[in-house]
């Protein structure tokens, strides 16, 4: 009888280390994906001849994470590739000038390579003109 005691213990002993070990391998997945999200922030800058589009990769993996970016200005895409090392911050840049706008739309996206060339990360449009005048497409305030 007390076998059958011993064996018990030792089996519900058992169950509970693997059921603890697939919580915390559980949660140690959940949080890589978040991490994944990296925090990205765009900004633009007028120059006197033309403008600076200015995106901030971040990783904050273990592994390096390589991204595509595709610039769209009025419907022409330039695409590029970039790496971003562990735990590192880029800061890509792209000029603008105004002989390649038509409606001002300048629109900027960034793609995990990793996973989906179809769903980007993240995705930014501007509308660039020059102060005092306003883009044909942009929103009304």
């Amino acid at each position: 009888m007390w076998r059958l005691r011993v064996v018990y213990w030792g089996s519900l002993a058992l169950l509970v280390a693997l059921l603890g070990l697939t919580v915390a391998k559980a949660r140690t997945v959940v949080r890589s994906a978040v991490t994944v999200q990296q925090a990205h922030k765009g900004t633009v800058q007028e120059l006197a001849d033309h403008w600076v589009v200015l995106h901030d990769l971040k990783n904050e993996t273990q592994e390096a994470v390589a991204y595509g970016v595709l610039v769209a200005i009025d419907g022409q895409e330039d695409w590029t590739s970039v790496t971003v090392r562990p735990y590192g911050r880029l800061t890509y840049y792209h000029h603008v000038y105004p002989e390649q706008l038509r409606s001002g739309q300048v629109t900027i996206s960034v793609y995990d390579l990793a996973r989906s060339r179809r769903e980007p990360l993240d995705w930014t449009t501007y509308y660039l003109v020059r102060a005092g005048e306003r883009a044909a497409g942009a929103p009304t305030p």
